[in-house]
């Protein structure tokens, strides 16, 4: 039995608000030791606590996170969509037939909350979190601050600023850009929407599709009411989903094609101009940096709106 488990057997109410992560993580910076060697000394898996050794690990790390999202924001699009039908007035719910108690509450989020948690997914995710790099750490430890002080410029600066950063923030968002283009694929493919804005943009609205997804899953956890968390996660998608068309469209005449534009399979139009493989990797990144930059502002007021806090 490890000697942290017999202290949990021994002081159950003490140590019940804490998971294994929190208190590592706190023993740590009283002590000064590494994490590891507090993780052995309260004998923990220390190989589980070793902090990465750069911007590659820290990257696998972020992509690892950004994939534990993905049920999370179905489940936002989800919720949205009920929350949707059940604001819709009842006599108009009566004509069709249906019955308005019918679509109640945030089912999708419910379920996948209700997974996450006999499967332990946010003691994985907290594991995670405590072997970046302190790079990374500090980095995030920033953003958070500039958030919760409403300093949104100072958000988006910051990640424009930190080029060590670009790499894992990308990773950590790569897994939402390919469910967003798996949507632009869809809508670019659908007879129904040929020759309409959804065809033309479809990687940019399933770009937005994801950006609203995760918003509205973030507001639901902060305790938003769920009407009012979908019109806000829908208003922050369409920002998103704006900011990402303007863009694409800038970088197209620069030569250079957008992340979610490839990952929809949009290919480029008959005459535009078109940088080699490498150099529009380079670009595409650069370009989606900027693109990710200018509507998180727009999305944590969005989020403080929802849960009754201060915007600015």
């Amino acid at each position: 039995m490890s000697t942290l488990l017999e202290l949990r057997q021994k002081y159950p109410e003490f140590f019940k608000d804490k998971s294994d992560t929190d208190l590592v993580r706190e023993l740590t910076a009283a002590t000064g030791q590494p994490q590891t060697v507090v993780a052995f000394d309260l004998g923990l898996n220390h190989r589980d606590y070793a902090e990465n050794a750069g911007v590659l690990s820290d990257s696998v790390n972020a992509l690892g996170v950004g994939i534990q999202g993905i049920p999370g924001t179905l489940a936002g699009l989800g919720d949205m969509a009920v929350a949707g039908i059940n604001s819709i007035p009842q006599t108009v719910t009566n004509m069709v037939g249906g019955n308005p108690n019918l679509f109640t509450g945030t089912p999708f989020t419910a379920g996948v909350n209700w997974v996450e948690d006999k499967i332990g997914t946010d003691a994985v995710q907290d594991r995670w979190q405590a072997t970046q790099s302190l790079e990374r750490q500090a980095f995030l430890e920033e953003q958070r601050k500039s958030q919760e002080a409403g300093n949104y410029w100072d958000y988006a600066a910051n990640l424009a600023t930190s080029p060590s950063q670009w790499l894992p923030s990308l990773a950590e968002m790569a897994p939402g850009m390919a469910v967003g283009g798996l949507g632009g694929r869809g809508l670019k493919g659908a007879k129904w929407a040929e020759n309409t804005l959804l065809g033309k943009y479809g990687y940019a609205v399933g770009e937005a599709g994801v950006s609203g997804g995760q918003s509205m899953n973030q507001m639901l956890a902060d305790g938003a009411n769920p009407q009012e968390a979908a019109g806000l996660a829908l208003g922050s998608g369409a920002v998103v989903g704006t900011v990402g068309a303007l863009g694409a469209r800038l970088g197209n005449r620069l030569g250079v094609r957008d992340i979610e534009q490839s990952l929809a399979g949009y290919g480029a139009n008959a005459g535009e101009r078109q940088l080699g493989y490498g150099t529009n990797l380079l670009a595409a990144g650069s370009l989606e940096g900027g693109q990710e930059a200018i509507p998180s502002p727009f999305e944590q007021i969005a989020l403080n709106v929802a849960t009754d806090k201060p915007w600015i």
